[in-house]
């Protein structure tokens, strides 16, 4: 799948998570908000392309602590606003 070149900003539906937002860079998790940047930076996140509100996006969490490899996963919140910004060249 194509992935979108320059940045996301994509908002979650609110079911009492610590994050709302995410910043996509290049498909890649560059910052996360309110809470959990550490934790959700370089997510992968998959077909950036397509994503849309109602979306559940796919995604690949890098390895860490007692697991190593990275997995690939389903994020248990749906998409609710999707802003692009293009980079300019």
């Amino acid at each position: 799948m194509k992935q979108r070149t320059g940045t996301l900003e994509v908002e979650f539906e609110d079911k009492g998570q610590d994050f709302l937002r995410w910043t996509i860079k290049d498909g890649v998790v560059v910052a996360c908000e309110p809470f959990q940047k550490e934790l959700w930076k370089g997510t992968k996140v998959h077909s950036t392309m397509m994503i849309k509100p109602g979306d559940t996006l796919v995604i690949t969490v890098p390895g860490r602590g007692n697991s190593l490899l990275p997995k690939r996963t389903t994020l248990n919140y749906k998409v609710e606003v999707v802003k692009v910004k293009l980079s300019r060249k």
